[in-house]
């Protein structure tokens, strides 16, 4: 979720990502925030119990952007021996 849509250069936007753990065990992972192919910002979950959800809040200062349209992803980082 994003806080704004249309933004102007030099103003932050909150960007809330919703993570879950699918698995049978705590995980511990990092996640990866993007807009385009630049790295926004990185968060990590830490011990998140199995089929439970946690909400990462990245706030992107979008001062040292090019102004144009940005794709806006989030990607966890794969857990390690899985």
């Amino acid at each position: 979720r994003v806080s704004n849509t249309t933004v102007k250069l030099g103003q932050e936007i909150e960007v809330v990502v919703t993570v879950e753990n699918f698995g049978i065990e705590n995980e511990s992972f990092n996640v990866n925030l993007y807009g385009n192919e630049a790295l926004i910002g990185k968060q990590s979950a830490s011990d998140l119990s199995p089929n439970r959800e946690s909400l990462m809040i990245f706030h992107w200062n979008t001062t040292d952007y090019a102004p144009g349209d940005y794709f806006i992803r989030a990607e966890a980082e794969p857990v390690a021996n899985e």
